[in-house]
């Protein structure tokens, strides 16, 4: 198991509470996640993830969708699978 460094779970919690505050808006909303290049995007967003929904209190149910060019998607799914998050 992969364990976050500080700046990527503070980023994890940001990006948590950013998401968490468009949902409970009335009107549709847009999050964005930007980090440099070689910060961990990857891992940060799959931790972003399983924290949404985990242990949800209301039930809501999620779909992702993940968006790359060329073949960064490969990329994203060999390192998720090679750390094997749960």
């Amino acid at each position: 198991m992969i364990v976050l460094r500080n700046y990527q779970s503070n980023a994890v919690e940001r990006l948590s509470a950013g998401v968490e505050r468009i949902l409970g808006l009335p009107e549709n909303g847009i999050c964005i996640f930007q980090a440099p290049t070689g910060s961990g995007k990857t891992l940060m967003v799959a931790e972003f993830l399983k924290k949404m929904v985990k242990g949800r209190e209301d039930q809501k149910k999620f779909s992702f969708v993940w968006i790359s060019v060329r073949r960064l998607h490969d990329q994203s799914k060999d390192k998720l699978e090679s750390n094997k998050r749960v």
